[in-house]
């Protein structure tokens, strides 16, 4: 073999090995002929793809770098979304919840209160049977037998002459006069006064000065209501209420220190009538009467409040009752 061979089996064999090494773009490319246009022959060329190459390999970078990214915002928005979702449901089941706790004790307190209002119902129903028997009770033991009496004595004083016809006449109109006097007496604990057109702190007023001026005993008062009014409901409520406690307070204890306190607090009134203790009578007594229960079955009606205590020489009838500003009654 000449040298030349050699050289270029030698030059052949390195462009080999380099061509192997490197990445290459192959082209290739038909050659015509010049008088036919006919493909005789195929050129083929190389070209150094290694920019072509890193460029392949930084756009597929960040292709998945790209793809990563989207991916991983959507992720995020997915678990915003599915965490703000879940938040909220936590919040309207614990807001359910807890209107469901509102609810039933609502429903607990509707039925404690239907309850009290029909044991207040019954006793109230008693109640009044027991007035009414009172009442005829007092109408036939007094006025009753007056009149009577007046009706026998009539039917003799037709056949008197006399001295004793006038007698008679004087005795009659004195019977009549005692009668009317009973009947007044126990109407007056029937009927009230006028008491739409009073304010709260007047309407107490009245019931202090009342019984003031029928057992001449001064009571002292602590009114702090203003121009404060109330429904007629209420004002009776409370007027019997001032009214029973004083009459109480005279009858078990001689109206020792009797006072009558009345305070007004977010919408609330507090009415309070307190007397000391008389030696001989034992604590609780007075809460037993039937005009305290009565009263506790009046204030109860009207949803309110009331209580009876004894301690340190000092009886204490308190009743609460929520009152709406300008509300008026059905």
């Amino acid at each position: 073999m000449s040298d030349l061979s050699l050289k270029r089996s030698l030059t052949s064999g390195h462009l080999d090995l380099a061509l192997n090494q490197l990445p290459l773009l192959e082209i290739y490319s038909p050659i015509r002929a010049d008088w036919t246009g006919d493909i005789i022959g195929v050129g083929e060329f190389y070209e150094n793809a290694s920019e072509l190459t890193d460029q392949l390999d930084r756009a597929r970078l960040q292709g998945w770098l790209i793809t990563a990214l989207v991916t991983a915002l959507i992720c995020l928005s997915l678990f915003g979304v599915v965490r703000g979702g879940s938040r909220t449901i936590m919040q309207q089941r614990r807001a359910l919840a807890t209107r469901l706790t509102e609810v039933e004790s609502i429903a607990s307190q509707n039925v404690e209160l239907r309850k009290q209002i029909e044991k207040a119902s019954r006793r109230l129903s008693k109640l009044s049977e027991a007035n009414l028997r009172r009442v005829g009770a007092d109408l036939h033991d007094g006025p009753a037998q007056l009149i009577s009496l007046v009706a026998l004595r009539l039917d003799a004083w037709q056949r008197i002459r006399g001295k004793a016809r006038q007698s008679a006449y004087e005795e009659m109109r004195s019977a009549l006069e005692a009668a009317l006097a009973e009947l007044r007496q126990i109407s007056r604990g029937l009927v009230l006064p006028e008491l739409e057109e009073l304010a709260l702190g007047d309407v107490i007023e009245l019931a202090i000065t009342t019984h003031e001026g029928r057992s001449h005993i001064s009571v002292r008062r602590e009114l702090d209501l203003g121009e404060m009014t109330a429904p007629e409901s209420a004002k009776i409520c409370i007027y019997r209420f001032v009214q029973e406690g004083l009459n109480n307070a005279f009858r078990h204890a001689g109206g020792k220190e009797q006072a009558v306190t009345a305070t007004m607090a977010g919408g609330e009134i507090v009415v309070r009538v307190t007397n000391a203790l008389a030696d001989n009578d034992p604590p609780g007594t007075a809460g037993e009467k039937m005009g305290l229960i009565g009263l506790r079955d009046r204030v109860e009606s009207l949803g309110g409040k009331f209580s009876f205590e004894t301690s340190g020489g000092q009886a204490m009838l308190t009743m609460h009752l929520t009152l709406i500003p300008g509300h008026a009654d059905d």
